[in-house]
């Protein structure tokens, strides 16, 4: 018996960097996994790994800033798996570089995929957990949601938001058997680290993973709303 047999996770973002690393986990554990997000390619590449270790993998594309598209994701899992337990909000961007020059366009991208995105899937999945008086809500936030860094203003503005919309959802959600945390990553080696530095990141997408997999096995020690800081695992 496996520690997530019998659960159906949905990761956004789950084409590539930690959201692939957390769906091939929680693959791995057990889970039958709904991996989402915009690039198809993306999608097909971690649905064959997951495939190939002998995982349940259903992907299907979506943009978080699209109420149509999250409530197709949800309608599809609950239509391929017929429950859902876990929801990762992880779909993220970010843009670095002075504040004051930052493009609008791009100020709105980054708060409407990182926070708003993230309060509508939520929104959209609680019906289906209150239903079953269970769940569990990991909302990836980062170190930049605990201290600000300058070039990555909005960013870490939305990040802030991510860990208190966590802690206090988390005191609406507990009487109805939803845990809410959010993980809180320093620098990963990702697409999007890349973006912003040549030097080596502190963590690889699998430390994430592997702090989720030990929170799942920890829960009932470690309070609802906590936000959860990345150990090294790999």
């Amino acid at each position: 018996m496996k520690l997530l047999d019998k659960k159906v996770a949905v990761v956004t973002g789950g084409g590539r960097g930690i959201g692939a690393a957390i769906a091939l986990e929680l693959a791995k554990n057990g889970a039958a996994v709904v991996i989402a997000g915009r690039a198809v390619s993306e999608l097909e590449e971690t649905a064959k790994k997951i495939n190939e270790i002998g995982g349940r993998v259903f992907p299907v594309q979506a943009d978080v800033t699209k109420l149509a598209d999250i409530r197709n994701m949800f309608d599809k899992t609950i239509e391929k798996f017929g429950r859902v337990d876990i929801l990762v909000n992880n779909a993220g961007i970010l843009h670095y570089g002075p504040f004051a020059e930052m493009p609008d366009d791009m100020v709105d991208a980054i708060v409407n995929v990182n926070l708003i995105g993230l309060m509508h899937c939520t929104k959209e999945v609680i019906p289906y957990m209150r239903k079953q008086k269970n769940g569990l809500i990991l909302n990836i936030s980062s170190v930049a949601g605990k201290h600000g860094y300058a070039d990555l203003v909005v960013y870490c503005a939305t990040k802030f938001g991510v860990i208190g919309f966590t802690e206090s959802l988390a005191q609406e959600l507990e009487r109805d058997g939803i845990r809410v945390y959010a993980i809180c990553p320093t620098s990963t080696q990702t697409k999007m680290w890349e973006q912003i530095s040549n030097q080596p990141a502190e963590h690889v997408p699998e430390d994430v993973a592997l702090e989720i997999i030990d929170l799942i096995k920890n829960m009932r020690k470690i309070p609802t709303g906590k936000a959860i800081d990345v150990r090294k695992h790999v």
